[in-house]
């Protein structure tokens, strides 16, 4: 089972993913691309501060600051989470 969370606090943001979708490549493999992508989009915004990237085999870690660009991409990637969760909650939860 993948753990997510999501947590907004006053401007800043983090994303935290934690453990395996055992039993589904396709979670495993949607989980990947959600977070690359969040972290593609992080390196490359200017209007956005990257203060913590650390990935590991099952674990991710990510926290981001920097107005509305920032809280519309958390926005994006939080319900990207939880459309995969509601569609596929054996796999993953989302806090």
């Amino acid at each position: 089972m993948t753990r997510v969370t999501l947590k907004e606090d006053g401007g800043r943001y983090s994303v935290i993913c934690e453990g395996h979708a055992v039993g589904s490549c396709e979670v495993c493999a949607a989980v990947s691309t959600l977070v690359y992508t969040l972290l593609g989009y992080l390196k490359n915004a200017d209007s956005v501060t990257l203060e913590k990237e650390e990935i590991a085999d099952g674990y991710a870690e990510i926290e981001f600051s920097g107005g509305e660009s920032a809280r519309a991409v958390y926005e994006l990637i939080s319900i990207g989470f939880l459309q995969l969760a509601k569609s596929k909650s054996k796999f993953i939860e989302v806090f």
